[in-house]
Formats: C-alpha cells, sequence, structure tokens
C-alpha cells in the first residue's frame, strides 16, 4: 500500500514539475524575451538640414512607437490565448493533490 501511495505522489509531481516547465518555456519565457525592446532615440544619417533632422527623428519616433505597440499587442494576444490552458493546468494540479491529502 505503501508503494501504491508513493508512486502516486511522485506521479503528481511530475505533473507538477510539466507543468511548471511548461508554463515557463512556453509562456513566461518568450513574453520576456518579447518585452525587451529598446529605443534610443538616434536620427537618420541622412539627416542633414536642421528641419530633415527634426522630421526624421520625427518619423523615427513615430515608428518605434508604432513597433512598440505592435509588440505590445502581439505579447497581449499571446499572453491572452495561453493563459487560460496554464490556469486550468493549474486548478487540475491543485485539485488532484488537495483530494490525493
Amino acid at each position: 500500500m505503501f508503494f501504491m501511495e508513493h508512486s502516486v505522489q511522485s506521479v503528481a509531481g511530475r505533473l507538477w514539475v510539466m507543468h511548471v516547465d511548461t508554463t515557463v518555456s512556453s509562456c513566461v519565457l518568450p513574453v520576456c524575451l518579447r518585452c525587451d525592446t529598446g529605443t534610443d532615440g538616434s536620427t537618420s544619417p541622412c539627416a542633414t538640414t536642421a528641419t530633415t533632422a527634426t522630421t526624421a527623428r520625427r518619423q523615427s519616433m513615430l515608428s518605434k512607437r508604432r513597433v512598440t505597440r505592435m509588440v505590445i499587442v502581439v505579447v497581449a494576444v499571446f499572453a491572452v490565448c495561453w493563459l487560460p490552458l496554464h490556469v486550468t493546468f493549474l486548478i487540475q494540479y491543485l485539485a488532484s493533490s488537495t483530494s490525493s491529502s
């Protein structure tokens, strides 16, 4: 009987590790990597006059804002799509661990 209980607990532990690993590798890590976007605010090298430099700087900043907004939307959609799956895994694990105790 002890062997049977021990094997059930080790299977539950392995499932928990698998769910944590799945969550980290498929949700947390990609979100962290995609959120690492920086802007340096540099001007275009082809800007020769002050007006052209100002226009180029504005266009560059506008372009960077659009890209940043797009990355935020992609990350948010990614998180919204995968979060229910991982919450379900977590609830199933917690339900199975409390019922076996």
